[in-house]
């Protein structure tokens, strides 16, 4: 796909951080979710402030997919101390991987992980992991497709509502 590209996110680029993480989340969830739950889930985790903290956090980065010279999804990486989980220093969290709805089915979402695969690679770590919401059946079949195994679970609060997500792993000295 010659014409994707995947790159950081850039400080003056928050903006359009915000708006592909408010659209991509919405498209992926809202209809599952109570209405309130899922807007006061929203208001709480993106928002301009939270963005720029975790944007700031030196063990997290965000990755733009670029098609056609739009932004249609992004990753979220975490390493150490900055993963949701402590899965120790030898692994990286996708905690987010975003693609528009419009723009599913073209490899996108592949090439996504791969990018994963290789930021976890070059910073000398032997596993990637993730966690997905236990009603997202399409996404865990991406997900084993992709090679990863449910290792576990963990809750994720939507609202103050505690919805399971399956903790998938990959491990990166079998996938190079």
């Amino acid at each position: 796909m010659s014409d994707l590209e995947i790159r950081l996110v850039s400080k003056n680029e928050l903006k359009d951080l915000l708006e592909i993480s408010i659209v991509t989340f919405r498209e992926s969830y809202e209809h599952l979710n109570d209405p309130h739950n899922f807007e006061e889930h929203i208001k709480k985790s993106f928002n301009k402030s939270k963005l720029l903290k975790e944007w700031l956090e030196p063990k997290t980065t965000f990755h733009f997919a670029i098609f056609n010279q739009s932004i249609v999804g992004y990753i979220k990486l975490n390493i150490e101390y900055a993963q949701t989980e402590n899965m120790g220093n030898d692994a990286i969290e996708l905690e987010r991987i975003y693609v528009m709805n419009k723009f599913k089915g073209l490899g996108i979402g592949k090439t996504l992980i791969q990018k994963s695969i290789l930021e976890g690679s070059k910073l000398g770590k032997s596993l990637l992991w993730l966690g997905v919401w236990e009603k997202n059946p399409s996404a865990i079949n991406f997900y084993e497709h992709m090679g990863f195994q449910k290792s576990g679970e963990h809750i994720f609060m939507i609202g103050d509502e505690k919805q399971t997500d399956f903790i998938m792993e990959l491990d990166l000295k079998i996938s190079k």
